[in-house]
């Protein structure tokens, strides 16, 4: 079990540091480990933001999908 404000924060603290591929992959682990994963908003904007980044399309899109089932008006 993740402690998801920790990872958000440290993934946060990974991208002020140019770190955005390692933000990436911890984002990865955790969104892919649990369906609860998958519905925190923030875990799903963040690593959304870093596949599109990363032009990993494909990726994004499946985050950024699950985002949007909770935040419709986004």
């Amino acid at each position: 079990v993740y402690n998801l404000d920790e990872i958000y924060s440290e993934c946060k603290q990974l991208i002020k540091e140019n770190r955005d591929e390692e933000a990436r992959n911890v984002l990865q682990k955790v969104f892919f480990a649990s369906r609860e994963n998958q519905n925190d908003f923030r875990i799903n904007k963040l690593f959304g933001l870093l596949s599109f980044k990363a032009r990993d399309y494909e990726t994004a899109s499946l985050v950024i999908k699950k985002y949007l089932e909770h935040d419709p008006a986004y």
